[in-house]
């Protein structure tokens, strides 16, 4: 003899949001004379985001018994930054100009989380979490620009920050401390129909977590000195046709919850993160050739871009045995290649001006915890525009991204249209 349960499973969520932003911004430039010039500037936003919603799910059995599951959940979370800058810029009779910035901002980031699930012959669960986030940031700035000679000129730039920030949420505190030095300068050329750009510095940064919580290992400390520079030549064959190749070459370094050596609740609130205080920063290098064509009617630019980024910082699952709870961590791992065709142009008649857009990309990486993998991805888009009597515009915009499909994931394809 066999017995048949019929289980009916059905579920009904409810969202409620809740929105308060506020933004306020001041600037003032007083021009003590000709050459002198005295700029502040005051800027403060508030946002407060709220969000709860509540779901139930029902299970009916085939006798009408009854065993729902509740479920409640509350997100808050505020934003709160104001910051000053004052400048000082003065330009010089024979050519050329100086400037001293300094430059404070305040970030306070605070975000609480409360759920709740109960039920008939289930244990009430509650669960808080929260995140919060409060930083000082400080930055200094000498800038120099020469006059030019003939077709040359030059700039030369000294940059001082430090920034100190507190993170605590529910399972840990924490300091991070960050002094960065940048001495860079910047060459520029120009002689007939070519020039050239140069830009290059060498930059100290120096990071420090100082462990607040009760945890016995030591505190993090690294120092990353580096040199970053990007090149520019710039050919104007004629009125109507301009060739540009550039390269450039850029670090990526860690942040803070990627190298804090023990398991905390990171900014994406819910989940649990553990850094690697042995990560590297990631190097990148590209080289791009620009083709732009232009006549009074139509303007035309092509692209072909090549990009290889190096020691990519690659998140991956872990368990941590000691917490014995499943994390988010970071390793050096990945090795991106990129090969990028793009081409944008914008045509006029009259009243009638249009702006138009394709990209097709070739993309490929391996790496000891990544799978090797290939992908290509594609986007387009479009957007007419028709001026209309008494400063009335009609416009409209297309965007299509193509799907990109990986080994173990894949993003499905979506127009846009307004």
């Amino acid at each position: 003899m066999y017995s048949l349960l019929l289980i009916i499973l059905y579920t009904s969520t409810n969202i409620a949001n809740s929105y308060e932003h506020e933004n306020l911004t001041f600037r003032l430039d007083y021009h003590l004379d000709k050459q002198n010039i005295l700029a502040f500037d005051f800027f403060q936003k508030y946002h407060a985001d709220r969000v709860g919603e509540t779901a139930t799910r029902h299970n009916r059995a085939k006798d009408g018994s009854e065993n729902n599951r509740y479920e409640d959940q509350q997100r808050e979370e505020w934003k709160i930054n104001c910051g000053s800058l004052v400048e000082y810029l003065h330009q010089f009779s024979f050519g050329g100009s100086f400037s001293a910035r300094a430059y404070v901002k305040y970030d306070n980031t605070p975000t609480d989380k409360n759920s709740i699930v109960w039920g008939k012959e289930m244990v009430y669960d509650e669960k808080e979490d929260h995140w919060a986030h409060h930083s000082i940031d400080q930055k200094g700035q000498l800038l120099y620009h020469s006059p030019k000679w003939g077709g040359f000129n030059f700039s030369l730039r000294e940059k001082v920050g430090f920034m100190n920030t507190r993170i605590s949420d529910a399972i840990s505190l924490f300091d991070y401390h960050v002094t960065q030095v940048l001495t860079s300068g910047a060459l520029n050329y120009r002689v007939g129909r070519f020039s050239f750009v140069a830009e290059g510095g060498y930059e100290s940064y120096h990071h420090k977590l100082e462990t607040l919580s009760d945890n016995t290992k030591g505190d993090v400390m690294n120092t990353y000195r580096d040199f970053l520079y990007n090149l520019s030549a710039t050919w104007r064959i004629n009125s109507r046709n301009t060739f540009t190749a550039s390269y450039k070459h850029s670090i990526n370094r860690p942040t803070y919850t990627q190298l804090y050596p023990f398991v905390h609740v990171g900014s994406n609130i819910g989940s649990r993160v553990k850094g690697n205080e042995d990560l590297q920063p990631s190097v990148t290098n590209q080289i791009q050739g620009k083709y732009k064509f232009s006549v009074p009617s139509l303007t035309l630019t092509t692209s072909v871009t090549y990009q290889k980024k190096s020691k990519d910082i690659t998140s991956i699952a872990a368990y941590d045995e000691e917490e014995q709870v499943n994390v988010k961590t970071w390793i050096n791992d990945a090795e991106y290649n990129t090969v990028r065709g793009a081409i944008e142009g914008e045509m006029r008649a009259d009243k009638f001006s249009m702006t138009f857009g394709a990209r097709v990309q070739r993309l490929w990486y391996d790496g000891e915890t990544v799978s090797e993998d290939k992908a290509w991805s594609y986007r387009f888009k479009i957007r007419p525009q028709l001026k209309l009597p008494n400063d009335w515009m009609l416009s409209a915009v297309s965007l299509y991204n193509g799907r990109e499909s990986h080994l173990h994931w894949y993003s499905n394809p979506f127009t846009y249209l307004a």
